[in-house]
């Protein structure tokens, strides 16, 4: 897989703006990478293997990063919705609270009869 920045990370160019941190991390250890490389401190092999694991432990920050977003997202939402089930007066009050609570945590709606 190629990265928008591998090329400079390749030609040891500054660090490009606006990476994010795992961004940041694989642009660091690519350039590292190339530069054993080019300095027969690393087999072609050794490199692709090596690449490998970066790509993958950037590919799992990656997703770590949008999980964490996501779950803050719905905590976000999930506070109202929790404040107005305790708030709730009524049992319908309640029942429509907790639809909601449900609705939000799962993030789909609920299709309920009654």
């Amino acid at each position: 897989m190629t990265y928008p920045f591998e090329r400079a990370a390749m030609q040891n160019d500054p660090m490009p703006e606006g990476l994010t941190g795992a961004e940041q991390i694989l642009y660091q250890g690519l350039a590292l990478l190339y530069s054993r490389y080019r300095s027969g401190q690393l087999s072609r092999e050794q490199g692709r293997r090596e690449k490998a694991q970066l790509v993958r432990r950037f590919e799992q920050q990656q997703f770590q990063c949008k999980t964490w977003e996501q779950m803050a997202k719905r905590w976000s939402a999930l506070e109202p919705c929790v404040s107005r089930f305790r708030a709730a007066k009524t049992e319908q009050e309640a029942i429509e609270a907790a639809r909601a609570v449900i609705e939000t945590i799962y993030g789909v709606p609920m299709i309920w009869e009654g």
